[in-house]
């Protein structure tokens, strides 16, 4: 990668970490280890919204479009999983 390209992977990685962070108190408390928590106080304090969990999966996306273009593969084929991923937050109850 050249040092503009770096320097856009590493802030779009900061950004993506910042979400992830989210996604883990809940992964940790709800589902991976099943605290006693109440689940709509969790999603709460988290602050976690589909919004957010959209812009972690396009910002996941850009980030491997910059390796793939950095490294000469070819590009990801463009399937689009945002539809899939509003439907399994809805039933989660996100």
């Amino acid at each position: 990668m050249n040092p503009d390209e770096r320097q856009q992977f590493k802030n779009k990685l900061a950004i993506a970490k910042l979400i992830a962070e989210k996604v883990r108190a809940l992964r940790d408390n709800l589902f991976a280890h099943r605290s006693d928590v109440d689940s709509a106080k969790l999603f709460r304090e988290v602050k976690l919204k589909i919004d957010d969990v959209m812009k972690l999966v396009a910002t996941s996306r850009q980030l491997v479009d910059l390796l793939c273009s950095a490294w000469s593969f070819p590009k990801r084929d463009g399937l689009n999983a945002n539809a899939d991923t509003i439907r399994v937050l809805q039933r989660l109850g996100a």
